[in-house]
């Protein structure tokens, strides 16, 4: 760093008078720096978390796309489709169920779900009966083969579902379990609400 002083003088014509003016000033040259110390200016101001309903409903989306994925691989794995494991299922855990019922729980038309009755029934490994009070109607059973495989099937299918969701605890499952059944209540309630009619 240098420092320069001199004198400058400035001759106004018009006036017909001269300026003298004492001048300072600094040159610096910046040749190398080094960091001594780092000086924090605080932490880092929080972002707040985005708590809209939008949000809620996109978090949920792609939650329910990606553990979608796995149960659809794992069913694939033991070597049914989605319509097939769902409605063995539903007879193992439900007990014998009218066609319009496992249709219902599904979401399967009646044109699909009697398709997989038939592919069911062909292996053996559901039995259809008459309903006791609607003759056009039928009660699905599972047979012993039928049992004993989607026992099996099942077990297996619930062993990669809780490898999924290792990440939570069991006490965090009980308590996402709560806030979803809330969450989905007060949908429901809102979808029959009049004013959500009216509109």
């Amino acid at each position: 760093m240098i420092v320069k002083t001199g004198s400058l003088f400035v001759y106004n014509k018009r006036l017909n008078i001269t300026r003298y003016f004492d001048v300072h000033y600094l040159d610096v040259k910046l040749l190398s720096i080094w960091l001594v110390h780092d000086f924090p200016l605080g932490p880092p101001l929080p972002i707040p978390p985005d708590t809209s309903g939008v949000h809620v409903w996109l978090i949920l989306k792609k939650a329910h796309r990606a553990l979608a994925r796995h149960a659809d691989q794992s069913i694939v794995e033991l070597g049914f489709c989605f319509s097939d494991f769902g409605t063995l299922e539903i007879l193992l855990h439900k007990g014998p169920q009218s066609v319009t019922e496992i249709a219902h729980r599904i979401g399967l038309t009646a044109g699909s779900m009697s398709v997989a009755l038939d592919r069911l029934e062909k292996r053996g490994l559901v039995r259809r009966h008459a309903h006791p009070t609607d003759r056009r109607n039928r009660v699905i059973r599972l047979t012993a083969a039928g049992k004993t495989l989607i026992e099996k099937a099942f077990r297996e299918h619930a062993l990669a579902m809780e490898n999924v969701g290792k990440s939570l605890s069991s006490e965090e499952r009980g308590t996402l379990i709560e806030l979803l059944k809330r969450l989905g209540k007060g949908a429901e309630e809102l979808l029959r609400s009049p004013q959500r009619s009216r509109r």
